[in-house]
């Protein structure tokens, strides 16, 4: 027996030493993925993830991919443009002023189409002057929603707001053709829409003021950055690795916001409890030891004291005791280990047991042990007796002595400590 629980005892020690490391998966819009049982190996480590999350407004851990770009290289392109625009709007001044050289024109009619071009200019000014909504328009969709469902899709839409080098110019274009046709509109057309004319001036001055290029070159870097963010980002949010070496741990996932002070989201806490580790702990409960008192009676001869004789014995003694365990979990619904305890008999006595037990039942509150007990029980004192239990002296009293005796035994205890 003593070779047994040394061995068991190696096992016990020895099988604690490893562990595993396990990740744990909250995903808000599937099922979540905990170890089997909500039990890992003692010493392991855990990690929690969270699915789902929305970078932009939840707190994690990340790396930002930015792209860089020149305002200059915006402008000078605009310039550029602006430039080849105006040399030829110069070069068709040139010819009309060569060509009208002499008499003086005549009375010139109304364009009554100038309204049209100047709504067609409009629609091309609102079309540039939108480039500047992105940013406001892309930092509503991305902080619509905290978890998010679709992640390729959260991507793509992200993406639909970066504005392309090759849409900016082709805006301009559509500016300074529309304005062309308000430019050359004759003097008297001028005068009698003088208000439109004034406006289309305006705009046309604010689009190509330096202010106004440089405003349109931060939205589309800041836009881009978004979603390139959004393109290298992880979606999840993976916490340290923590060793787990106590009875339990509660975990409660939380997301916070970027500024790490207020929670956004709590998910439901969970607890892990590991296994493969020893713990000790106490139970308390009903013991039965397989050995009992021994009872005798005096034995009479023509109406005279002449002995003692054997009435019963008692096959069984019953006790309330308390036990410490020291157990070992094996990762499975049973809990096995070593006892020792003591307890109180009927009589206040004091026994001594020690063996083995097994916990089970939810929590492995109820324990089951069996093994030797030390029982005090009553024994004839053979001391005025002789061999054939006939008195030997002038002492015919039945005398008792109380012996520890060795037995088996059997207990069923309830744990006091989770």
């Amino acid at each position: 027996m003593r070779a047994y629980i040394l061995t068991l005892f190696t096992l016990m020690v020895s099988g604690g030493v490893w562990g595993q490391e396990y990740i744990i998966e909250i995903n808000p819009f599937g099922k979540n993925e905990y170890p089997k049982g909500f039990k890992v190996k003692y010493n392991s480590t855990i990690r929690v993830k969270i699915n789902n999350i929305n970078p932009f407004l939840g707190k994690g851990s990340v790396d930002v991919v930015t792209s860089n770009h020149d305002f200059n290289d915006l402008k000078n392109t605009l310039d550029a443009l602006k430039g080849n625009i105006e040399n030829q709007t110069a070069e068709m001044i040139v010819t009309d002023s060569m060509a009208i050289i002499g008499n003086p024109p005549p009375q010139e009619k109304i364009d009554r189409d100038f309204p049209h071009y100047y709504n067609n200019f409009f629609e091309a000014y609102s079309n540039l002057t939108n480039l500047l909504l992105l940013k406001e328009r892309q930092d509503n969709y991305i902080s619509s929603v905290l978890l998010i469902k679709d992640i390729d899709v959260f991507k793509n839409q992200i993406g639909q707001f970066v504005i392309k080098e090759g849409e900016i110019k082709r805006n301009y274009q559509e500016l300074e053709n529309s304005y062309r046709s308000l430019r050359d509109a004759n003097a008297t057309t001028k005068e009698y829409y003088a208000k439109e004319w004034k406006d289309a001036q305006l705009k046309k001055e604010n689009v190509h003021s330096d202010e106004f290029i440089k405003s349109i070159n931060n939205v589309k870097q800041y836009v881009e950055q978004q979603a390139s963010f959004a393109q290298h980002t992880e979606f999840s949010y993976l916490d340290d690795a923590r060793q787990i070496r106590d009875d339990k741990v509660v975990i409660t996932p939380k997301i916070y916001d970027k500024t790490g002070l207020n929670v956004l989201r709590k998910f439901p806490d969970f607890t892990i409890t590991p296994t493969h580790k020893l713990r000790v702990n106490f139970s308390a409960g009903y013991l039965l030891s397989f050995i009992g008192n021994e009872e005798y009676g005096i034995r009479y001869e023509n109406d005279k004291a002449k002995g003692v004789t054997k009435l019963e014995e008692n096959k069984f003694s019953h006790a309330l005791g308390a036990l410490t365990h020291a157990f070992y979990d094996f990762g499975t619904s049973l809990d096995y280990g070593i006892t020792a305890g003591i307890s109180l008999n009927t009589e206040a006595k004091m026994n001594f047991y020690g063996g083995l037990s097994v916990a089970f039942t939810k929590e492995n509150r109820l324990v089951l042990t069996s093994g030797i007990s030390f029982v005090n029980v009553n024994r004839l004192n053979p001391s005025n007796l002789d061999n054939e239990l006939d008195f030997a002296s002038s002492n015919v009293e039945v005398n008792y002595i109380e012996r520890y005796k060795p037995a088996f035994f059997v207990g069923l205890t309830y744990n006091l400590k989770k």
